[in-house]
């Protein structure tokens, strides 16, 4: 009997012990490290992963400078310190400044000049950009660079700066010593104030008008216009009463009958162009603003003949026997390209004033000499004077009395006249 209570005993006991157990559902954790699983190493526990603070390289970021030029490569390396390796986009956009420039290089034995730009293109960020002294002559590549605000170019053989136009925070633009002529694509660069062209083949600076006077920096003038033929360059012949251009290659001569006679009546009136007798023969060429007709005179050298013909412009008919005159022209002013041989010694004329003077034709006739020489009114042409005191022409004559008179003169006229 004992026997049998001791085993239910027992058997109650093993009962009560499995009572006190973890439940099925929530199975006991290990306490095995994780630092005893082998896993890979991403420098951190797996349980505590590392968040990247770089943000992902876009692939266009990625893409690989490539240099047309060896000499500019090896200096941009220089510049940025890196010299292995790809030169990627993401390398380039991050540069703000290059200082390439060849002042001092230039002097050295076996230094060789930059001549090409590209794959400067990609250095978008750039804010300062010196490339002087050096024999660059295509700048395209610096078309989209827009943040640029220094730019120096000076010392190389660049003739076309239309790259140029669209860079409009430039603030320092340095050209001297290049073959730039046309100065157009800097128009609109309004946020320039300092720009150097000393050297330039550039003589026309009316471009240049909207931005001039904000120029704190500049090596240039922008005279005003002339408005006397001395301000031109003209001396005044007081004995031929003529007024002289003079250059080694040609004489511009003028004459005005206010002025008095001419030695020869033909002169008078008129705007001469003449030449010396280098080809064998002297020529000239007169144009008569009154008539709007130009005179032709060929003399030759050697024979001691002349040839004169007229143009009248508003007919387009010559004066003279073409086959005749043809040969001569042709001789004495060299073919034509094409076009009226006898229109010829006309282009000359019209080609020299410009070239010379960058005037109108019509402009330089009815300009004064000086102050002191002024051209008649077309009055005073036909006799009137001019009453200072009243603002109004005056003429006495035939016995009669005309006065014209006009508001605008009446500037200087004081009160009760």
């Amino acid at each position: 009997m004992k026997r049998i209570v001791s085993l239910l005993l027992a058997v109650m006991l093993l009962i009560s012990l499995a009572a006190c157990g973890a439940p099925a559902n929530e199975p006991e954790t290990s306490t095995k490290s994780l630092e005893h699983i082998d896993m890979p190493d991403y420098g951190a526990p797996v349980n505590e992963p590392e968040t990247s603070t770089d943000l992902p390289v876009a692939p266009e970021l990625q893409e690989t400078v490539v240099f047309t030029d060896p000499v500019l490569e090896t200096m941009v390396r220089g510049v940025i310190g890196k010299p292995e390796g790809s030169i990627t986009t993401a390398d380039a956009v991050a540069v703000t400044r290059l200082d390439l420039g060849a002042e001092w290089e230039q002097y050295s034995s076996g230094w060789t000049p930059i001549k090409e730009l590209g794959g400067l293109e990609y250095f978008t960020s750039l804010e300062s950009l010196d490339l002087s002294d050096h024999a660059i002559t295509d700048i395209s590549p610096l078309a989209g660079l827009s943040k640029l605000t220094v730019l120096a170019l000076g010392g190389n053989p660049i003739a076309n700066i239309a790259p140029l136009a669209g860079l409009t925070n430039l603030t320092v633009l340095a050209l001297p010593g290049t073959g730039v002529s046309n100065l157009s694509p800097l128009s609109g660069l309004t946020r320039i104030r300092h720009l150097y062209l000393a050297g330039c083949p550039a003589s026309d600076y009316a471009p240049l008008d909207g931005i001039y006077a904000n120029l704190e920096g500049r090596d240039f003038e922008i005279l005003p216009p002339p408005t006397t033929l001395a301000e031109l360059g003209f001396t005044f012949n007081d004995g031929d009463k003529l007024a002289l251009y003079e250059t080694s290659e040609y004489d511009i001569r003028l004459n005005h009958g206010e002025w008095g006679d001419p030695p020869q009546p033909d002169w008078q009136n008129c705007i001469r162009v003449v030449t010396g007798a280098e080809t064998g023969y002297k020529n000239a060429v007169g144009f008569y603003p009154v008539h709007s007709a130009y005179v032709v005179w060929i003399f030759n050298v050697n024979t001691e003949e002349n040839y004169t013909y007229v143009y009248d412009v508003a007919e387009s008919s010559f004066g003279c026997e073409r086959a005749v005159m043809e040969p001569i022209v042709r001789e004495a002013f060299g073919d034509s390209d094409g076009e009226d041989i006898l229109l010829t010694p006309v282009a000359f004329f019209d080609n020299t004033i410009h070239e010379a003077l960058g005037i109108a034709i019509d402009t330089l006739y009815n300009m004064p000499f000086d102050e002191n020489i002024v051209l008649a009114s077309p009055y005073e042409k036909l006799g009137f004077e001019f009453l200072d005191y009243k603002g109004t022409y005056y003429y006495e004559g035939y016995g009669i009395e005309l006065h014209i008179h006009k508001p605008e003169w009446d500037k200087d006229v004081e009160d009760g006249h």
